[in-house]
């Protein structure tokens, strides 16, 4: 795999990364003119551009998010999550984070219910910073009611008790249940943390969490839903898939009703997750490649290995060109030529 420099940032990025960014660019910057009504030239050479069936760009938001922004539908699942039994969808409020420019940057769903506040994420590819991406979401509900009466008072301001959950239906093993901890990612693990935050992650797919599923069918017949899509998938490319997908489960009576009232923009918003699942891997793949290589040239240089022995391993063990062991080792190696002068210097 072919790595390239972005003279901006330094930053190096696979050429399947750029093409996929190119691609992404074009196809939106295309879905937007024709909305408009706009002639607009070919694309760029090898960039395939797949333009949403609908035109406008209102599909950049998720299934599961709009599925349960209804407040009854949210409650079912709440109550289904905590064994509880609240019947007045107004009992909640929500509190979502909204008008984010970027997708990554919003949350998917949090609420308060009865001095709790919730915040619900949807993952098809867990990500292990989830508690500090959640850090943030709850710095940012609190900072709502940030005032200097509030902040210096000489009173215990009273906050709503947080909680931290993530839906997943991704296709790498997981089990039933498990935990993600914000101390995971602490540098030093010898200090007993002063500041834990927990996140609850819940594997949603079919044959997972049945009794879970049984006591919100909404979100059961939302499992169904993508396990429907992945099986077309098998068959037909992404789209078809998905329109498939979609006409199977209204015949079959699985988000019937949500699917007849929104299929285009379902079918948009899926196909938009596909592209941006897609784009995570290729960036994680990239950021896993980066950090072995890392390690392996602060191990040659351990060894007082030479530069030609270094590349030659980085060759071997990540099966990537020469070019690429080359600008990896001299990246590398100025970094920790950089780090050993300032610990001369300090010193």
């Amino acid at each position: 795999m072919e790595l390239k420099q972005n003279n901006i940032t330094g930053n190096y990025f696979s050429e399947e990364y750029l093409m996929n960014t190119v691609s992404r660019f074009w196809k939106n910057f295309v879905a937007e003119e024709i909305s408009y009504g706009n002639a607009i030239a070919a694309a760029p050479g090898n960039v395939a551009v797949a333009i949403p069936a609908s035109g406008k760009r209102n599909y950049k938001d998720l299934v599961f998010r709009k599925i349960f922004h209804d407040k009854e539908k949210l409650l079912s699942l709440y109550n289904a999550l905590n064994h509880s039994h609240y019947e007045d969808p107004e009992l909640l409020h929500i509190t979502t984070l909204e008008n984010a420019v970027y997708l990554s940057l919003q949350n998917d769903l949090s609420f308060v219910v009865d001095f709790d506040l919730w915040f619900f994420e949807h993952q098809s590819t867990l990500n292990p910073n989830m508690p500090y991406r959640f850090l943030l979401y709850l710095a940012s509900e609190y900072s709502k009611m940030n005032s200097d009466d509030l902040l210096y008072s000489n009173k215990l301001q009273m906050l709503d008790t947080p909680h931290f959950v993530v839906f997943y239906n991704g296709t790498d093993p997981l089990p039933e249940y498990s935990t993600l901890k914000l101390s995971s990612a602490y540098r030093n693990k010898e200090e007993t943390p002063q500041l834990e935050l927990q996140v609850q992650v819940i594997n949603i797919n079919l044959g997972f969490n049945s009794e879970l599923m049984d006591a919100c069918q909404i979100l059961k017949e939302y499992a169904q839903f993508v396990a429907e899509v992945r099986e077309q998938a098998k068959v037909y490319p992404n789209r078809q898939a998905i329109v498939q997908a979609v006409d199977v489960c209204i015949r079959r009576d699985i988000l019937k009703e949500f699917l007849l009232e929104n299929k285009k923009e379902v079918i948009d918003m899926v196909f938009f997750e596909y592209d941006a699942e897609a784009e995570k891997r290729v960036i994680y793949k990239d950021g896993v490649e980066e950090g072995r290589a890392k390690e392996i040239v602060r191990s040659c240089k351990d060894f007082n290995l030479s530069k030609e022995d270094a590349i030659h391993k980085l060759e071997t063990l990540l099966s990537i060109p020469t070019q690429s062991a080359i600008d990896y080792y001299e990246k590398f190696s100025k970094e920790f030529e950089n780090e050993f002068s300032k610990a001369q210097k300090i010193m």
